[in-house]
C-alpha cells in the first residue's frame, strides 16, 4: 500500500506532465495501458521472491493507472467536449464513472463466491480494459476528425 500510495502521489504530476507535452491519447493511453499490465500482473504473481517483485511492480502500474479516474477525468471532457459543454458532459462522465465502478465490485466479487477464485473476474476485467482502451482512441479519434470537418 505504500507503494501505491507513493506511486500514485507521482503519477498523478506525470499523467499531468505527459498531457502537456504529449496530448490526451498519450496520456490516457498510458493510464489505461497500466491498467491493463497491472491486471496480468496480478494473476500471474505467486507466493514466491519473484511474486513479491511482481506485487510490487503491479502496485506501481496499478498506481499509473488511477489518474485516469481521478485528475484525467476533467481533462479528458475538457479534451474531448470543449469549454462550452464541459460542465454537462463532466457530470454524465463522472456518473458513468461511479455507476461503472459501483457495478463492477458484485460482479468482480459474484465468480468468488460461485467458484471460489477469482480468475474469471481478473480476465473479465482485463478484457473490459481493453475494450476501455479501444473505445477511448475511438472516441479521441472521432473528435479529433470531427473538429478538422469544422475548420
Amino acid at each position: 500500500m505504500s507503494v501505491f500510495s507513493v506511486g500514485l502521489i507521482f503519477s498523478k504530476i506525470l499523467a499531468g506532465i505527459i498531457y502537456d507535452k504529449c496530448g490526451l491519447r498519450v496520456a490516457v493511453n498510458m493510464c489505461l495501458l497500466a491498467d491493463i499490465v497491472s491486471k496480468i500482473l496480478i494473476m500471474v504473481v505467486t507466493v514466491t521472491a519473484t511474486g513479491k517483485a511482481l506485487a510490487i511492480a503491479q502496485s506501481v502500474l496499478k498506481a499509473v493507472a488511477m489518474p485516469i479516474e481521478t485528475v484525467m477525468v476533467s481533462i479528458i471532457v475538457l479534451d474531448l467536449f470543449g469549454q462550452k459543454s464541459f460542465n454537462k458532459a463532466l457530470a454524465i462522465v463522472t456518473s458513468v464513472f461511479t455507476v461503472g465502478q459501483a457495478i463492477n465490485q458484485p460482479f468482480l466479487n459474484l465468480p468468488f463466491d460461485i467458484l471460489g477464485n477469482y480468475w474469471i473476474s481478473f480476465i473479465s476485467s482485463t478484457i473490459a480494459s481493453v475494450i476501455a482502451v479501444v473505445l477511448m482512441n475511438f472516441a479521441i479519434s472521432a473528435v479529433r476528425k470531427d473538429a478538422a470537418k469544422q475548420k
